[in-house]
């Protein structure tokens, strides 16, 4: 065969071949039809839904405040219908992405909250502003980017539109917190239906747990002063790692400044930072300081968890 025949052939071969894959290549596309994207997670359909909340944030989950429900509150059968309940409490750690859990643990009706708050910052329930805990239940917010400064104090509010009574809360919190319906604004000292503050932290892996009495709860502290010994231990943790500490304060002392409304602890507990407390909720827990005062014959127990600590504490039943 001639030089130039032989040529010729080795061309259309090879054009032939490319022909042919492109071919199978592009049959292949038609039949497969288009890739579907991989599903969200969860979280990020949620922070979708939600402008106010992150798609993605680094860092872990750590409890900066908890407390221990502790019973139902008196007189509070028919819960507050039309009342938004703002629950002041003492942060740990910070953050720039938090969380609330909310709980009905002593419900017997189901709790409808909407309106709900972290420092003004809206929160979400499944993408809902509106989310309805069961009785005996407890639910957990969408994340929602708001910044949590550590040793600070933090307003949790939100409305409650009709009755989910009785009221789950923890008496004599140290800590004032405000009762707003038709009549006006009314302080007290009950932490009502909220029982955790998260926040994601990428310096803060994991949480210290402190397990007390009315003590540790803060009796015989300060109200609004965050002086209970676990708000010490967190300072002195603080101290530790180089986070800052408020000059106001003096680690390791009794002297803090923030803010909380005291009255004598009966029972219930008080929480730092991590999650709910243990098994003791229906017990009488408490952060307390290292005052000189003598010490006060411990009621029940219960646990608690922090990684700096946060307040709790009793306030009359029934007091606003």
């Amino acid at each position: 065969m001639p030089r130039r025949q032989g040529y010729a052939l080795l061309i259309a071969l090879v054009a032939g071949t490319a022909m042919l894959a492109a071919a199978v290549a592009f049959s292949t596309t038609l039949l497969s039809g288009p890739r579907s994207a991989p599903r969200p997670s969860a979280e990020t359909q949620a922070a979708a839904r939600n402008p106010a909340a992150p798609a993605a944030s680094g860092g872990a989950w750590v409890a900066t405040w908890t407390t221990a429900p502790v019973r139902a509150e008196p007189g509070t059968e028919n819960g507050f219908p039309g009342s938004t309940i703002r629950n002041v409490v003492h942060t740990s750690i910070g953050g720039e992405v938090a969380r609330i859990t909310l709980s009905n643990l002593f419900g017997t009706t189901p709790l409808v909250v909407d309106q709900a708050t972290v420092n003004t910052r809206p929160v979400t329930f499944k993408g809902a502003a509106t989310v309805t805990v069961a009785a005996g239940g407890r639910v957990v917010s969408d994340p929602v980017a708001v910044p949590v400064a550590p040793d600070s104090d933090l307003q949790v509010g939100f409305r409650t539109p009709q009755g989910g009574g009785p009221v789950t809360y923890h008496p004599n919190s140290h800590q004032t917190s405000y009762l707003i319906d038709g009549r006006g604004t009314f302080t007290t000292t009950n932490w009502r239906y909220l029982t955790a503050v998260d926040v994601r932290s990428e310096r803060t892996h994991g949480a210290v747990v402190a397990l007390g009495d009315s003590l540790t709860a803060g009796s015989g502290s300060t109200t609004d002063a965050n002086t209970r010994w676990p708000d010490v231990l967190a300072d002195r943790l603080r101290a530790g790692t180089g986070s800052p500490t408020p000059a106001s304060r003096a680690t390791g002392s009794r002297a803090r400044a923030s803010a909380r409304p005291a009255s004598r602890p009966p029972t219930g507990s008080t929480a730092m930072s991590c999650r709910s407390p243990g098994p003791g909720r229906s017990s009488s827990p408490s952060a307390s300081t290292t005052c000189s005062s003598p010490p006060r014959r411990p009621t029940r127990s219960a646990s608690w968890t922090a990684c700096a600590p946060s307040p709790t504490g009793r306030t009359p039943a029934g007091s606003r």
